[in-house]
């Protein structure tokens, strides 16, 4: 199945990409407690996907020899989220702020139910 995993960003201002990588790293932690080593690489199309290689190269296969899941990361003012999915599942996660997470209105606009969203505060 998929898994999501979501964390407060705790930081703006210049230290703000800092703070994003920082939150990512915990929700891989999170994650992929026993796998230290893993990161996050980017394709060419920007598309992320696990490795444990140090200078960010695709490995396809985790150290087990099973290959790495999919993911998707996400970032906004607020929080960074992750998305996990089985090897080769298409996947996409995306976290945006909005002024009033509980207007009538603004889930009227989206079409999405309460549950379907996950506030950070």
């Amino acid at each position: 199945g998929i898994r999501i995993y979501v964390t407060p960003i705790l930081s703006s201002g210049p230290s703000r990409a800092v703070a994003e990588k920082v939150a990512v790293k915990s929700l891989l932690k999170e994650a992929f407690p026993s796998q230290r080593d893993l990161r996050i690489g980017h394709r060419y199309t920007g598309a992320p996907f696990l490795t444990t290689s140090k200078n960010g190269r695709p490995n396809d296969m985790a150290p087990d020899g099973r290959p790495f899941p999919a993911i998707s990361v996400s970032h906004c003012r607020s929080m960074a989220a992750i998305a996990i999915a089985p090897p080769g599942t298409p996947i996409g996660i995306d976290c945006e702020t909005a002024p009033d997470w509980t207007s009538a209105g603004f889930l009227s606009r989206w079409r999405c139910r309460w549950v379907n969203l996950l506030p950070t505060a």
